[in-house]
């Protein structure tokens, strides 16, 4: 079943940009399973990348608001609170929230998902149009 999905996934054909008429380039695609897999895996790979930066922007930012009543600052910038954090609290404190974030990156991959369809549906209208069908 896998092999016939991915053999009518092949069958697409777009023609090459060059102009030649009679070449065609094979472009696969992919299922809404693969695309929402795809934008889900390329948003884990995001939150697993800038959480470290989020968690310490937020601590900067909180700081300013304590600072004003103790007059205390824990941090003096972004490098600063990375230090202080991981030797602090340990290297993992610098991904707290990442789970929760984890989550909202399905709401990516249904957007791709929707993209996708909504793509191949007007685009197929288009191409429909603008041939004079």
């Amino acid at each position: 079943e896998r092999k016939a999905m991915m053999n009518s996934n092949l069958n697409k054909t777009e023609k090459s940009k060059s102009g030649e008429t009679g070449s065609e380039t094979v472009l696969p695609t992919l299922n809404p399973l693969e695309n929402f897999s795809a934008a889900t895996g390329a948003g884990a790979c995001m939150v697993l990348l800038t959480n470290p930066i989020w968690l310490i922007k937020t601590r900067l930012q909180l700081q300013l608001r304590q600072s004003t009543s103790t007059n205390i600052t824990p941090y003096r910038g972004m490098f600063h609170a990375a230090y202080t954090i991981a030797r602090e609290e340990g290297i993992t404190a610098l991904y707290k929230g990442t789970i929760p974030a984890m989550f909202l990156t399905t709401h990516g991959g249904v957007q791709f998902v929707a993209y996708e369809f909504l793509k191949e549906q007007f685009g197929s209208y288009h191409r429909a149009k603008s041939a004079g069908v």
